[in-house]
């Protein structure tokens, strides 16, 4: 999914001015190309999203989730890379 950039006909395209899941999948995509993007993920679920009020484990499971959106993003873009060779 994070791979196919167009849309079927089966699926929702996403739009900033559409329904929920549309801007959900706009601002996801948006994100998803900015530099640093698992930082940034990582502070937004630890510093807005309250994370620290969960201590130590909460750290820890704030830092899993950012590193698992960097494995996300490299194995992207060596999915990406390969294609192109």
């Amino acid at each position: 999914m994070w791979l196919n950039a167009n849309s079927g006909p089966d699926e929702l395209a996403p739009s900033l001015t559409g329904t929920q899941a549309q801007r959900r999948r706009w601002l996801r995509r948006k994100f998803f190309a900015l530099p640093g993007s698992p930082v940034v993920f990582f502070l937004y679920k630890y510093v807005f999203c309250l994370g620290f009020l969960d201590g130590i484990p909460g750290l820890i499971y704030c830092c899993f989730q950012g590193i698992q959106f960097f494995h996300i993003k490299a194995k992207i873009y060596e999915l990406t890379q390969s294609q192109t060779d």
